[in-house]
């Protein structure tokens, strides 16, 4: 015997109609601006720009803040760090030369040297140039 298919009374389920896809404009990532950890100013010219290396932190600023960062440490007898606020790792000999110019390396270590006769009384420099033990 064949059945009879029987109608259902109660309600069925709705099936929700799937909603158009949008399609939205790719995001632009805007790169945060870099600042000189000397001058705070934005860094734009990217070839009066150099990053500090030896320190192994990368940190960036503009040459001609650390040319006058370079000087304002040796003249008050300091060592030259990375001046970024968190970082003060110790920038070597070679890169600070690097980035100078033969004059500016000369006054430093002139500096340098003044620096070493004035904190220690045994040292003199002598007429001919020659930095003596007193």
């Amino acid at each position: 015997m064949i059945q009879k298919p029987t109608i259902s009374t109660t309600p069925r389920a709705r099936i929700p109609t799937p909603k158009p896809v949008v399609a939205r404009p790719p995001v632009k990532v805007i790169p945060p601006k870099e600042i000189c950890q000397v001058c705070t100013k934005e860094m734009e010219d990217h070839h009066s720009v150099i990053m500090l290396q030896t320190t192994e932190c990368f940190h960036k600023l503009h040459k001609d803040c650390f040319t006058k960062y370079v000087f304002s440490q040796t003249k008050n007898n300091m060592s030259v760090v990375c001046p970024h606020v968190r970082c003060k790792r110790e920038v070597g000999q070679r890169e600070i030369a690097e980035y100078m110019t033969k004059e500016e390396t000369e006054e430093l270590e002139r500096m340098t040297l003044d620096n070493f006769i004035k904190n220690d009384p045994n040292m003199a420099i002598c007429p001919c140039g020659a930095v003596i033990e007193v």
